[in-house]
């Protein structure tokens, strides 16, 4: 339930002017070739290096799959829509958000700060090491976020202060 949420706040917050998208700790997320995203919209995915790398190892298995006769013709079908199907720009950033150079990466790549971004910290914070690194990942994305943009993640909580 919880992507299906995110899913519709970021195509809400696209309808409603964000041309930027920024996942935190993007792992294997597909919303790039899932969502109607558009030509006009970049997708930013940040992730260690070793993560993408594994993200497009796995993409071109998925291209080089054949499809198995015991019905998942079907499946492999829609794996291979989706990922000819994406028609936003997909922008891999190699960095450690753990360290306070991640936010200094994302503009090098292409990231627009004076424009309004949607950002998902899907699944992410609660891997964080500590309060410092957390406070550090929310300090760069403040400094990321133009008027009009929409931050949203999930953490575990302990306890409430």
């Amino acid at each position: 339930h919880r992507t299906n949420y995110y899913d519709a706040a970021m195509l809400q917050a696209v309808q409603s002017g964000c041309t930027q998208v920024l996942l935190l700790g993007s792992g294997l997320d597909t919303r790039a070739w899932r969502l109607p995203l558009g030509e006009g919209v970049t997708v930013f995915e940040v992730d260690v290096a070793c993560a993408h790398e594994f993200k497009r190892e796995r993409l071109a298995e998925i291209e080089q799959e054949q499809p198995i006769r015991d019905g998942t013709t079907e499946s492999h079908a829609k794996k291979l829509a989706h990922l000819r199907g994406a028609k936003c720009k997909r922008v891999e950033v190699d960095a450690d958000l753990s360290e306070a150079r991640w936010g200094r990466l994302v503009a090098d790549a292409g990231f627009d700060m004076e424009r309004p971004a949607f950002i998902l910290a899907e699944g992410l914070l609660m891997y964080l090491p500590d309060k410092d690194v957390t406070e550090g990942l929310f300090k760069q994305v403040r400094g990321l976020m133009a008027p009009g943009s929409w931050f949203m993640g999930c953490a575990f909580v302990s306890g409430l202060v």
